[in-house]
């Protein structure tokens, strides 16, 4: 068996992988189809195994080639630490920060940390990427992003809690429900209910506690636009369902937390990121400033009167 395998092959493989087609994934690193191929095939050779079943027009991974896949990330992952490190020391103290998360935590929450980081660290260019929590996790992963601010459903990262996110009914103040403190998911599911589209982790997880606990919603309409649910809440078409990092700041409406089995719904947002990879101090210090601004504030503060957010694995979580 040969052992002159080289990075370019690895990441050859890797991207292809995480594509799924050699076409498109060629594109990606910027070389021709045929290389592409040539490579997966020389790194085949000189491994002695075979990576992808080639069955049909679509890749498959075989049960070696994931066993390895796993295996060449590590490697590529060291890699890109050793060259990060290495570009920081060469910097000094410039450098270029990627930080994911979603729209509504960006408003509610990063915008007053991103004034008060750029202010004390000048030199550092913030680059932010808005996308929904498991996509920001893999991109995480993926080297893509220093640190995700999303809900930790990626076992595999690091990450450091926040604060308490709740799962909230938002109704109009003429709604009958509008009365109670809290609202039980039991009673909710009953009521013609707004809900963000199945794309979002928030959506995912509603929908897998209601089928755990046998509950059928009545879903009246759906959205990709938290604003637009709280639009129709508030004209009393239905009672929108959503996290607590999306402000809802309006006289017309009334907020409550739901609960479950006593306790709130919902989940801890946290900072993720790779432990495999190289974390520059400025990415350090911008996780401090999260937990900093955590400490003195954050959205859903003010529905501390609910029962607490579980904080265990398996909870119910949003996002």
């Amino acid at each position: 068996m040969g052992h002159d395998i080289n990075l370019r092959q690895l990441r050859a493989f890797a991207k292809t992988c995480e594509i799924g087609n050699v076409t498109k994934a060629a594109k990606l690193l910027h070389i021709t189809q045929p290389a592409l191929s040539r490579q997966i095939q020389q790194l085949e050779a000189q491994l002695e195994i075979r990576l992808f079943d080639r069955t049909d027009r679509r890749i498959r991974l075989t049960s070696e080639g994931q066993e390895l896949l796993a295996r060449s990330r590590d490697l590529l992952a060291g890699s890109e630490s050793l060259i990060a490190r290495a570009e920081t020391l060469r910097r000094g103290h410039s450098g270029v920060l990627r930080v994911g998360t979603s729209s509504m935590t960006l408003e509610s929450f990063i915008a007053p940390v991103l004034v008060r980081y750029c202010r004390l660290q000048p030199e550092i260019e913030v680059r932010l990427v808005e996308d929904g929590g498991l996509s920001l996790l893999d991109r995480v992963e993926r080297g893509e992003l220093h640190v995700a601010v999303t809900v930790p459903l990626n076992p595999r990262l690091a990450n450091r809690p926040l604060f308490p996110m709740r799962t909230l009914a938002v109704s109009a103040s003429s709604h009958a429900m509008a009365r109670r403190k809290t609202v039980r998911l039991e009673d909710l599911v009953k009521e013609s209910l707004l809900l963000l589209r199945k794309g979002f982790v928030h959506r995912q997880v509603f929908d897998a506690t209601c089928e755990a606990a046998h509950l059928r919603p009545r879903v009246q309409f759906e959205s990709t636009i938290p604003q637009t649910l709280i639009a129709l809440a508030r004209i009393d078409f239905g009672i929108a369902v959503l996290p607590s990092v999306q402000p809802v700041n309006n006289v017309r409406l009334r907020v409550q937390p739901i609960t479950y089995h006593g306790y709130s719904m919902g989940s801890w947002m946290a900072v993720n990121w790779d432990t495999r990879r190289f974390l520059p101090n400025y990415a350090e210090a911008f996780i401090e400033e999260l937990a900093a601004q955590a400490r003195r504030d954050f959205p859903g503060r003010g529905y501390e009167f609910a029962p607490p957010v579980p904080r265990t694995a398996g909870a119910v979580l949003s996002s």
